[in-house]
């Protein structure tokens, strides 16, 4: 395996997982074989079966055995087409942190159609798979870009997405990882943090919510986030362990082995919840390395180990966490071009700039700086933002309302009126205004081509930069201000 760096445990557990996956098609065929005869001799015995109350007794038997059997066979058909089931990405994805070969094999099954017909019903039990499958490699892959964008359209108007397994939180963090910077996302988020605790049905459901959020933004989701790993904490058993919903109590591998994850990320493997959650979870490992001798268990074990730090590399995994976050704060900085496009590629409608604003309003905290020359968009969301924060500033240059044509002339100039009313006389009407630009509380802005229309937002090619550097947000504030102020002197009656 070459992965001296990794735990014996950890190794172990790995060595079994990879021994039970692996496609084997003459122990499939084999079995295959027997299940088929047992249920050919379960046919001929009820055949011979009366109608006496001890007969019927064992007809129920041999009804209940012959369901079972019936779906093993068709278990074992499918495994046998397919090599590979969808259900198996996550401990796909762990074995790839020990490279095993496995992964190439379940990559050459994943890219056949059958793949993902068959992986239609799992998918919509637990979405959470495709956060998996991302992580392996296929972010690009057409199927799995199809299933991203059906779980976008399950999307309530609320934001809700439900999902049986991670209810919400497991959508949540494949979002996070694809979609961004989507108003979807937003809205996702923004459900969660309302409706985390009517949400979490178990721990591992919070826990997955704790890693979307932390892999989206650390920094700007650290209270609700202290806020969960307190809760998870406080819910930790006197053994170490957290239980499932209805288990009378007992300590369950999934639910631990996700809060032990979420508990390292955030606090760091030498939490003691975390250390303690951790040595209850290796007591339970079996003399053949797995965990109750179930691929499923043991694959959630191993993934706690990772975040422990007990997996190949130990220093690179946790210098990637570290890592992520200071790729996040640094991202804040650094420019990002974006843009609208209604074809650009293979892809339709581009509307990157739309996003980014979008997110950008609802981070407002004190100030909205925005000059456009025309401006369709956005107000009833500046209005709310307005109406829920009445200590937030919103500043607009725009140009005088007779100005503006074509089809939405009519809302432009309505937007004009409504705007004023709601940030107090707050919007200067200049002629002279060409900048299009939208500072958020001195923290961000963005300078782009586009008024806010929807024309130019959502139909024509715009392209634009948003920042966060402190000298570039600190001199488009200075611009802004200058502007403002000198407008609104020569708009005020001389006396």
């Amino acid at each position: 395996m070459g992965t001296s760096t990794a735990s014996e445990r950890f190794l172990k557990g790995a060595k079994w997982l990879e021994n039970e996956l692996k496609h084997d098609e003459e122990k499939l065929k084999d079995e295959l074989r027997k299940a088929e005869e047992q249920r050919k001799r379960l046919s001929e015995e009820l055949a011979k079966l009366g109608e006496s109350a001890e007969e019927q007794i064992r007809k129920q038997k041999i009804w209940d055995q012959d369901f079972s059997l019936k779906y093993q066979i068709e278990n074992l058909k499918k495994e046998l087409k397919l090599r590979y089931r969808f259900y198996e990405t996550d401990s796909i994805y762990v074995l790839k942190k020990i490279e095993s070969n496995l992964v190439d094999d379940f990559c050459d099954a994943a890219i056949k159609a059958p793949f993902w017909k068959d992986a239609y019903v799992y998918l919509f039990e637990n979405p959470h798979l495709l956060w998996y499958f991302r992580e392996i490699g296929f972010e690009g892959n057409r199927y799995f870009l199809d299933e991203v964008n059906d779980l976008v359209k399950r999307q309530s108007v609320e934001g809700y997405v439900q999902s049986n397994e991670f209810n919400h939180s497991g959508p949540l963090r494949v979002l996070v990882a694809t979609r961004p910077e989507s108003e979807t996302l937003l809205k996702v988020i923004n459900y969660w943090i309302e409706n985390w605790k009517d949400l979490s049905y178990d721990h591992r459901t919070v826990a997955v919510g704790i890693l979307a959020l932390a892999e989206r933004d650390h920094e700007l989701y650290s209270d609700v986030i202290r806020e969960e790993i307190d809760y998870l904490k406080n819910q930790q058993k006197k053994d170490g362990s957290w239980s499932r919903r209805g288990s009378s109590g007992v300590g369950d591998i999934e639910d631990t082995s996700y809060v032990i994850s979420a508990i390292a990320r955030v606090d760091g493997i030498k939490d003691l919840w975390a250390q303690k959650g951790f040595r209850w979870l290796i007591r339970r490992q079996q003399k053949d390395g797995s965990w109750a001798n179930n691929c499923s268990d043991t694959t959630d074990a191993l993934l706690a180990l990772l975040a422990m730090g007990e997996g190949p590399r130990i220093p690179l995994e946790l210098v990637n966490q570290q890592f992520a976050y200071l790729k996040q704060s640094l991202g804040k900085g650094k420019p990002v071009f974006i843009h609208t496009s209604p074809l650009y590629k293979d892809s339709l409608h581009i509307r990157e700039i739309n996003d980014r604003i979008s997110n950008m309003l609802h981070r407002a905290k004190k100030e909205i700086r925005i000059t456009s020359p025309f401006i369709d968009m956005f107000y009833e969301e500046i209005i709310n933002l307005r109406q829920n924060n009445l200590n937030l500033i919103v500043k607009v240059i725009t140009r005088p309302k007779g100005e503006a044509e074509g089809l939405r002339e009519k809302i432009a100039k309505n937007v004009t009126d409504l705007l004023n009313i709601a940030t107090k006389g707050n919007v200067i009407q200049s002629s002279i205004v060409h900048s299009r630009m939208v500072i958020i509380d001195d923290t961000e802005v963005v300078i782009s081509s586009a008024d806010l229309t929807r024309d130019q937002l959502f139909d024509e090619f715009n392209a634009g930069i948003w920042t966060s550097d402190k000298e570039t947000v600190a001199k488009a504030v200075e611009f802004f201000e200058n502007l403002f102020q000198l407008e609104k002197a020569r708009q005020q009656p001389q006396r």
